[in-house]
């Protein structure tokens, strides 16, 4: 859902990262007309609630500052605010030891340290390192196992979101598994797309072995035509994701069947409404991209206008997305700037905040009014009663929690 919540010090780095990003992760992406006819791709059915709520965080609402980087670290730095707006992470990269600081507190020297990631209750903090050629993952100080130095961690480490669990996916003697909560999960050639589902009891990834793709819930297999972006519904109750015989087409799996939609040479990034009932998507077809919701094909655009990510109101009824540079909800385009990157709607579906880039500086946009502008902004969050947004930012060699009131 986010185009960053992290980053470098470097705003260039940044900006580059965004449009490299939106590209190669299948962000050459188009438009959709929210009022197209709802044509579902199977008959709609009485919505299933999570099998679990998983509790609000409460929300830092206090401007505050959380760190203060020494200048002796230099410059490669990689920034995580905790969920809760409490906390602030950072990996010191790019010298002979690599180390994360949490809160201001020094961890551990290391050859190297990957990205640090906050579980969503604030309360963990998980990374990967290396030493003596040896790969592991560190969750709150603590090491787990050591793997061989042929084994390769993919990606970043994932939290269940109820933050008891903790996964990855790990490369060793020429295979590949998923690790949750240190249980080494079956070997496969290959394992991408891991992620849990919103309630956190069903943990989903593709695995290739030989010429045999499988998608993977809880352990249990099935041969299928994966190609990318595996998404479960808001509900938990359907799995979809990009299939690819000839052409690519979207494939949705839940509890009555599988279902299929239309075929195209491309298809891009789904997404489901928070009902859970509609699925919309972006296509490719005669060099020409267009946004397909529930069957329903829009507006074209040319191959060289990306869209990323598609994002839907609470209420199902907007749709918002990134485009060239500008923020585009059903039709209304805003302001545009070099780059610009996590979307989120408010819990009354009335304000839309997303990070900006303009020149050396970001800045958070609501509702097309701009924030103070800083080094660099991070992924907004809105407050439970919709009236305040915050969000993380780089100001010089100080790292802070903003808090602002909106309309």
């Amino acid at each position: 859902m986010s185009f960053i919540t992290e980053g470098k010090t470097n705003l260039i780095y940044v900006l580059i990262v965004v449009i490299l990003a939106a590209i190669v992760g299948g962000g050459v992406l188009g438009y959709l007309y929210w009022w197209l006819p709802k044509q579902e791709t199977k008959p709609p059915e009485e919505v299933k609630p999570p099998e679990e709520v998983i509790t609000p965080l409460e929300l830092n609402l206090k401007t505050t500052k959380l760190a203060t980087i020494p200048e002796s670290y230099g410059e490669n730095i990689d920034i995580a605010f905790s969920p809760d707006g409490k906390k602030v992470a950072y990996a010191v990269k790019g010298g002979k030891e690599e180390f994360v600081v949490v809160n201001g507190q020094e961890g551990k020297r290391y050859q190297e340290v990957g990205h640090p990631v906050f579980s969503p209750d604030s309360q963990r903090i998980a990374y990967f390192a290396r030493q003596e050629g040896e790969w592991f993952i560190v969750v709150n100080g603590q090491e787990d196992k050591r793997y061989a130095p042929s084994l390769y961690f993919g990606g970043i480490p994932i939290f269940s979101p109820d933050s008891q669990k903790v996964a990855y996916i790990a490369w060793g003697e020429e295979k590949a598994f998923v690790v949750i909560n240190g249980q080494e999960g079956k070997r496969y050639d290959s394992v991408i797309g891991l992620l849990f589902s919103p309630n956190g009891q069903k943990l989903a990834y593709a695995a290739g072995e030989g010429r045999k793709i499988f998608i993977v819930v809880n352990g249990k297999e099935e041969e299928s035509n994966f190609e990318r972006d595996l998404i479960f519904s808001p509900d938990g109750q359907k799995l979809a994701y990009v299939a690819r015989k000839e052409k690519a087409f979207t494939v949705i799996h839940d509890q009555e069947g599988t279902y299929e939609g239309k075929s195209y040479s491309a298809v891009y990034k789904p997404a489901f409404s928070p009902n859970s009932q509609r699925l919309a998507y972006v296509a490719n077809e005669a060099e020409q991209l267009f946004v397909v919701l529930n069957g329903q094909e829009g507006k074209r655009y040319t191959t060289f206008e990306w869209i990323n990510p598609l994002l839907f109101s609470p209420d199902g009824q907007k749709l918002a997305y990134g485009v060239h540079g500008r923020i585009v909800i059903n039709e209304q385009e805003g302001e545009e700037y070099n780059a610009v990157f996590s979307p989120i709607f408010s819990p009354d579906g009335q304000k839309l905040a997303y990070g900006a880039v303009r020149g050396m500086k970001a800045f958070i946009v609501v509702n097309g009014q701009e924030g103070k502008s800083y080094d660099m902004v991070f992924t907004p969050v809105f407050s439970l009663d919709s009236k305040y947004v915050a969000y993380g930012a780089k100001d010089g060699n100080e790292l802070w929690w903003i808090v602002e009131p909106v309309e």
